[in-house]
């Protein structure tokens, strides 16, 4: 069977070649009214070039990437080091016919500024009590959990993603389509994914808008020509949510059917400015799938396009963030749908965390009337959480957990003092003025277990879970394992990080009880799976306290998590320890690994499993290494 040339127009836009024969013009320039030239130089061996070219330039830019990231960490440590070399000058201050005089002369900017910070100080009845203080923190012996797994996706720069590759997820995937699975029509499901899609609460499911949705739904005559509709079956098919009808083969097989549709629709659209709305609610519906399956290459790519055809609508609608009900109803719809997709699919609001870098958007989210009361709950949290997340005391402590967190094992990192000890009181303060119908409690850190096992509304338990989650990141870089017994009594590092353990324990406790009583909430389908390995991450550190009570109680919550993390996996993805791809990474030799994809090829959903082995083998590795040293002492 000869192999179909593309023209010249449709290859160098890498777009679909359609036509009845190969002596005739191709649709597309036939709808352009081009000249329709068939390149029949062209060659396989070029567009491979061309596909490795790409692979290295992808590869070239993240490792670009992450050499500015180690030179911004390299000049903050440079920075306070500057800072703490500065010596203050001696103020000489005199009293001259009854008036306060400087003898001391200033002989820059600098140390006018100095002797204004200074007199203050001097001036005052409280002498430096109040002057900026700073706490140095130490890195732990233990490697986060996020940045194990992000060292072995990034491996995955360095591998082809040829899907001709028997390495490739497309590959890969072939062989869960066996059994009655293969015999299946996909179509056949279509309405029972977009029912499943829209049912319960996800990551995802708000960046549309389901009434005008499902009005464009019935008046398509064969929905599998829809890219949209193919998107969510897409999405919907390889959710883990409770809702989801599909076992873990049935979910890759069906996903992947979905997606390869959904892609050529998506190749052949993406660069039409008129599709440009439609090609970002394709692309964020796919990440998912692309994340699940372990397509980083690809997501990263695709996220890329996304941002920058957001950017394209923004510049093109620029009071997209101004919706209300001035508007008529489907300019409305279209300038919040841009709104919702310039922020929403980057961020997980409830473990805080950015999934890439997104231009800030601090215009609340307009809520639709006529969208579902659990979409509308769901906005009004979250733009209740964009006040918080925009404070600058809020802003200013988290930054700084930050770079702690993201920081070399080996770096020394310092806070400021004062932003940790304002973050309670400004968490308190917007609590306060948080509508009745969103609170749990008076006082997120004094939430008990009865009032949590109380509680049915999702909004509440959602706001909650908000807060002690982002409890949990922060005073977790607060936590100083070395002895405290080796340190003064009153040492200041001492009092935060036993006020931090103090606040972790308590924060852990709670999202282990609101999670629990979200997942009781039939509608709400928030993969739990996340705060649950933030809350082992955090549980790692505070085992390393050199406090028998405070590692007995740790251990306990550890042995809970644990529990439950085996029980949110499938059973098929519960990586065993002689079957441990990650555990033979930790004792192979430097040098070429195979990819993600090839280590977990026996997975359904690699991403699934991938989590689960590396929480479960460092978890195990550490209770050996600290069984080791108790041996030793």
């Amino acid at each position: 069977m000869n192999k179909k040339i593309p023209c010249q127009y449709c290859r160098q836009r890498r777009r679909k070649c359609e036509r009845l024969s190969q002596n005739e013009a191709c649709q597309r320039c036939l709808q352009t009214n081009r000249k329709c030239t068939t390149q029949y130089i062209y060659v396989q061996d070029e567009l491979l070039a061309e596909d490795k070219e790409e692979r290295e330039n992808s590869l070239e830019l993240y490792q670009q990437v992450r050499h500015l990231e180690k030179q911004i960490q390299s000049l903050e440590t440079s920075l306070h080091q500057e800072k703490a070399l500065i010596q203050e000058p001696k103020w000489d201050l005199q009293i001259v016919n009854g008036e306060l005089r400087l003898a001391t002369e200033i002989k820059s900017l600098e140390e006018l500024m100095m002797y204004g910070k200074s007199a203050i100080r001097y001036l005052s009845p409280f002498g430096d009590t109040f002057r900026a203080k700073t706490i140095v923190l130490h890195q732990h012996m233990h490697t986060s959990l996020v940045k194990n797994a992000m060292q072995i996706i990034a491996r995955s720069f360095q591998h082809s993603d040829d899907p001709e590759s028997t390495s490739s997820p497309k590959a890969i995937s072939k062989r869960f389509s066996t059994g009655v699975t293969a015999f299946l029509e996909p179509q056949f499901f279509i309405e029972r994914l977009i029912a499943n899609f829209f049912s319960c609460f996800n990551d995802i499911v708000s960046i549309l808008h389901e009434p005008s949705f499902m009005e464009h739904f019935h008046t398509l005559q064969d929905p599998m020509q829809d890219p949209l509709v193919l998107a969510i079956c897409t999405c919907s098919a390889i959710s883990t949510c409770k809702h989801n009808f599909f076992n873990s083969h049935e979910k890759r097989y069906f996903s992947e059917y979905f997606y390869d549709l959904t892609m050529e629709k998506l190749v052949d659209m993406f660069d039409d400015p008129g599709k440009a709305l439609e090609s970002v609610l394709v692309i964020h519906l796919l990440i998912p799938f692309m994340v699940t399956t372990s397509r980083v290459a690809d997501s990263f790519k695709w996220s890329s396009m996304a941002m920058l055809l957001c950017d394209g609508l923004q510049k093109e609608y620029p009071d997209f963030a101004k919706g209300g009900p001035h508007l008529p109803r489907m300019t409305r719809i279209k300038y919040s749908i841009i709104h919702r997709n310039s922020v929403l699919p980057f961020r997980d609001f409830i473990t805080c965390d950015e999934r890439t870098l997104i231009k800030q958007q601090n215009i609340p989210i307009d809520i639709l009337p006529d969208e579902p009361e659990k979409t509308r709950n769901i906005f009004k949290v979250f733009n209740l959480i964009l006040s918080l997340s925009t404070h600058p005391a809020f802003v200013a402590v988290v930054t700084q957990a930050r770079q702690v967190s993201t920081s070399d094992n080996s770096a020394v990192i310092e806070m400021n003092l004062e932003d940790i000890i304002r973050y309670e009181d400004t968490i308190r303060a917007w609590w306060c003025h948080l509508p009745q119908d969103v609170k749990i409690c008076n006082n997120p850190f004094t939430l008990t277990k009865d009032m949590v096992e109380r509680e049915i509304n999702a909004c509440k338990i959602t706001m909650a879970s908000y807060v002690h989650v982002t409890t949990i990141k922060i005073q977790a870089c607060l936590i100083q394992p070395k002895s405290r017994k080796a340190r003064a009594l009153g040492d200041m590092d001492n009092i935060v990080s036993d006020k931090a353990i103090q606040l972790v324990l308590h924060s852990i406790d709670m999202c282990f009880h609101l999670m629990n009583q979200l997942e009781k909430i039939d509608s709400f389908c928030y993969s739990s799976t996340k705060i649950l390995v933030r809350c082992i991450d955090t549980l790692m550190i505070l085992l390393q306290v050199e406090d028998e009570k405070i590692t007995a109680m740790a251990q306990s919550r550890l042995n809970d998590h644990m529990h439950a993390l085996t029980r949110r996996v499938s059973p098929d993805h519960r990586v065993t320890t002689s079957a441990s791809p990650f555990s033979m990474l930790t004792v192979a030799p430097p040098g070429p690994t195979p990819s993600v994809t090839e280590l977990y090829k026996n997975y359904p959903l690699p991403r699934e499993a991938l989590i689960f082995d590396i929480v479960r083998t460092i978890v195990e590795q550490n209770a050996r290494n600290i069984e080791a040293l108790n041996t030793l002492s």
